[in-house]
């Protein structure tokens, strides 16, 4: 750990001066956002989301699973934040004015999906930069990011942080993008036993090829709901969370 610690003053020396970052430091700009500042950021989500549900959804805008979700989150008068992908969000005002007027907070979770860990660094900087820049082109107001796959990097985090925007991951995954989904139950007694929490699940799409993430996706939103109100958790927003 020690050594890890040494790095980060050189890495973000290197990346404030604008100096190419070679592979020793790539490894470690890696090394630093999964050993210091991914738990850093998860320390601090789970006492700030003590007492409260928050649901969030990556990965859309979409048509029929926006649709079905959208009816259920009404119907129990609550409102979430979606991580959408730039990508699938040009050209796609209509779904997220839908969003907008059903009280949702709208985030941004890069423009292709890009995994840090797997590409350059200046590439998922890109990534992130081309996502914002379809938000600015739109004037949709954004104050958050979350990574794709939740991937810290130092450059990402950096990249992030310049422009504002806070940086966002979760407490607990829902397990929509699983090959196999977990039971229902098992993420409601997650969240239960840590007194409320983040919870990552996904707004996209998948229809045949995988029914079952969709269900699973409505059913823990149910459940979780369902667990808000029988112990007395407030269903709050990131924005709300944070403020």
């Amino acid at each position: 750990m020690n050594a890890l610690l040494d790095n980060v003053g050189l890495a973000l020396g290197c990346l404030a001066a604008g100096v190419a970052v070679a592979p020793t430091l790539r490894a470690s700009s890696i090394a630093i956002g999964h050993g210091v500042l991914r738990p850093m950021l998860r320390r601090r989500l789970e006492a700030a989301s003590r007492g409260s549900l928050v649901l969030t959804y990556d990965d859309g805008p979409s048509s029929s699973m926006q649709t079905r979700l959208l009816e259920l989150l009404r119907a129990r008068r609550a409102h979430a934040t979606f991580y959408l992908l730039e990508s699938r969000a040009e050209g796609q005002s209509a779904w997220i004015e839908e969003l907008e007027r059903d009280g949702h907070e709208i985030a941004t979770h890069s423009f292709g999906h890009l995994d840090a860990f797997r590409v350059a660094p200046r590439t998922a900087v890109a990534d992130f930069r081309n996502g914002l820049a379809v938000v600015q082109s739109a004037k949709r107001h954004v104050t958050r990011f979350r990574p794709p796959c939740g991937r810290v990097t130092v450059q990402t985090y950096l990249a992030v942080r310049k422009a504002q925007l806070a940086f966002d991951l979760w407490t607990h995954d829902s397990g929509d993008t699983f090959a196999t989904c977990p039971s229902v139950d098992a993420i409601v007694r997650a969240v239960e036993a840590s007194g409320g929490g983040v919870v990552l699940l996904h707004s996209h799409d998948r229809g045949r090829n995988r029914p079952d993430a969709e269900a699973h996706t409505l059913a823990v939103t149910s459940a979780l709901l369902d667990l808000a109100e029988r112990r007395g958790l407030a269903v709050r927003r990131m924005c709300d969370l944070t403020a």
